[in-house]
């Protein structure tokens, strides 16, 4: 009688089981915003859209990516395992695919640490290089919410809302100075294999954010890209006959990335757009009108990860032709 995996079992149930609470949480912020929208309203503005406005957001969304393998390109060879621009481009696409179709950005995370792998970098190298780039753009985020904070004060009047916006620059102070007394537990190194890892990634840490030459730029990229982002709010709204100014978008939208890569729904769904209208209304937005441009942008982002889903499924089958072919197989890697 063939013997049943038990542990395989629980694990495959426990996977079902999280992805199946973040649906429903999905669905139920939606369903708590869609009692708020006028979809007659939503119908009105889908049909009077400019779609070049809407085609140049999908393009500065577009560039932010660009932008992002130039930053990961620097965040890698800063801790000492250089990354050809081409493969940063292809497997940056690649991780924006997955963060898109798997239901949690850590999918198109471990994709990426996969994909570098397969080029021969250790695996310990590989998940620090897109730590330290995911780290980068967490600091932007709380760098430009601190910077606009005066804004948020002025215009937020929950008190909640206004404590939690000046706990976050705390949050950038308290882990650079964590960062910087972390010289002092070397002795990590000599313990256990998770402690030497856990040792590795804060060296990675250290070289990346306390070096001025390295930081300056790599956050400088960060910013730009956060900047860029609210630039592609500003444009879908604009597209989309939605009245927005900049400055909220650009103040905003940090706040809204920070509470949607909270883990508790499928690829942010719903908690973006719930974010979005609780910040948007600060400023007289009505929910009908911000829920049409966070759709929009999900939407857009979604678009803008296909090309990765292409690459991937290039490179799949070639794997798979090659496997088949030795003899090419074996030529191209001569020639690669």
């Amino acid at each position: 009688m063939p013997r049943v995996d038990r542990s395989a079992n629980k694990s495959k149930f426990g996977r079902s089981s999280i992805w199946l609470a973040k649906l429903l949480v999905s669905i139920a912020l939606f369903w708590i915003i869609l009692e708020q929208v006028d979809f007659e309203e939503i119908l009105d503005r889908l049909d009077q859209a400019i779609p070049t406005v809407i085609a140049l957001a999908i393009g500065t969304i577009l560039m932010s990516h660009l932008l992002g393998a130039m930053r990961w390109k620097r965040v890698m060879r800063a801790i000492g395992e250089p990354l050809p621009f081409l493969s940063s481009v292809r497997i940056t696409l690649i991780g924006l695919f997955f963060n898109s179709a798997l239901p949690s950005i850590i999918g198109g995370d471990a994709m990426r640490a996969w994909e570098l792998t397969r080029l021969g970098m250790p695996l310990g190298k590989a998940t620090s290089g897109v730590l330290m780039d995911r780290m980068s753009a967490l600091i932007a985020l709380v760098i430009i919410v601190a910077v606009g904070e005066p804004y948020l004060l002025s215009v937020l009047d929950q008190m909640p809302m206004r404590i939690f916006v000046m706990l976050i620059p705390l949050t950038l102070v308290v882990g650079f100075g964590a960062l910087y007394f972390s010289g002092r537990i070397s002795f990590l190194a000599n313990r256990s294999r998770l402690a030497r890892a856990a040792a590795g990634v804060i060296a990675d840490s250290r070289t990346v954010f306390l070096r001025v030459s390295s930081a300056a730029p790599i956050l400088c990229y960060s910013i730009v890209i956060q900047m860029l982002i609210g630039l592609s709010v500003f444009l879908l709204a604009m597209g989309l006959r939605v009245e927005l100014d900049i400055v909220s978008c650009i103040v905003f939208m940090p706040l809204v990335l920070l509470v949607s890569t909270v883990p508790i729904s499928i690829a942010g769904w719903g908690v973006r757009e719930a974010a979005m209208v609780t910040a948007f209304a600060m400023v007289g937005v009505p929910a009908t009108e911000i829920l049409i441009v966070s759709v929009a942008f999900g939407i857009s982002i979604a678009v803008t990860g296909l090309p990765g889903g292409a690459v991937w499924l290039i490179r799949r089958r070639a794997k798979n032709f090659d496997s088949e072919c030795p003899a090419v197989g074996s030529q191209h890697s001569i020639s690669s």
